[in-house]
């Protein structure tokens, strides 16, 4: 059974480890095993580019497994989670409503973003806020890196 994250365990949470920089702030904890570049004491960086994985799924993303081969959990904090979603042209994620408000940015790429019901042609260096329990989806025009900044759950 892995811990939650909040010291109460949970046979569904994913297992989280602390951050590797341990004066980063209370709370703040890294999925996986993301790697940081260390700049003076305080500051880690992360390389979003080398953390892109594609998955060679096609079309709709219709199952959690899918949705889950194209989503990294990069860091969990008491104010905020990051995520980085990569997919190639074509996926698509359904939309579907979360529990959770949630900002995209397009760090590379074109696609089409469904918030509700309306749509948005989005690319590099745009974004869109999605409040919680609104429906939200992707369909990726070309090949695209979106780094979403999530509230906590």
């Amino acid at each position: 059974m892995a811990n939650d994250g909040r010291g109460r365990g949970n046979k569904n949470a994913r297992r989280i480890q602390r951050c590797p920089n341990k004066k980063a702030g209370k709370g703040q904890r890294a999925t996986g095993s993301l790697k940081t570049k260390k700049v003076g004491g305080k500051m880690n960086v992360i390389d979003l580019k080398r953390l892109a994985k594609f998955s060679e799924d096609k079309g709709l993303l219709d199952t959690i497994e899918k949705r889950g081969r194209v989503k990294k959990d990069l860091l969990q904090t008491r104010s905020f989670n990051l995520v980085l979603v990569c997919l190639n042209e074509g996926q698509e994620i359904p939309p579907r409503p979360e529990p959770y408000g949630a900002c995209f940015y397009i760090v590379e790429g074109s696609g089409t973003f469904t918030v509700g019901d309306e749509k948005a042609d989005l690319s590099a260096g745009e974004m869109v806020f999605v409040q919680a329990n609104v429906s939200r989806g992707i369909k990726c025009k070309e090949q695209m890196v979106v780094l979403g900044v999530q509230e906590p759950h």
